[in-house]
């Protein structure tokens, strides 16, 4: 493994409980297995955007994992990719719908730091 991972998982997944999202307690199993200072995780809610008393992240018995409401927005994504200076050896790998996986891809690829070979998707549609 990598000495960082971050994962970003955006769904319209309109539960409060991650739980409950697709593939979550996979992830979660696999979050538990490591540090947080090794592999990171951020569940991004859409559907729950709007939702009024709804604490805008929450946090879950992992260290190492987040949720958050809404969105994931661009500096998610830079947050996520760290300094500028420490992406030369950043690898980032895309999977979802088209659209989102092909918008994601020309962005991240054309971050400071970044390069678009070391941005994959596998388009399987």
């Amino acid at each position: 493994m990598p000495d960082n991972v971050q994962l970003l998982y955006a769904t319209k997944g309109s539960s409060l409980n991650i739980k409950e999202v697709l593939f979550a307690n996979r992830i979660l199993s696999i979050a538990s297995e490591y540090a947080a200072s090794r592999l990171q995780v951020q569940f991004f809610l859409t559907e729950v955007a709007d939702a009024k008393d709804v604490p805008t992240e929450q946090t879950t018995d992992l260290n190492n994992v987040l949720s958050k409401n809404g969105r994931m927005m661009r500096q998610d994504i830079e947050e996520a990719l760290g300094d500028v200076e420490d992406r030369r050896d950043t690898v980032c790998y895309v999977c979802g719908p088209r659209q989102m996986t092909d918008e994601l891809v020309e962005m991240v690829g054309k971050m400071a730091g970044m390069e678009a070979e070391r941005v994959l998707c596998e388009k399987w549609w």
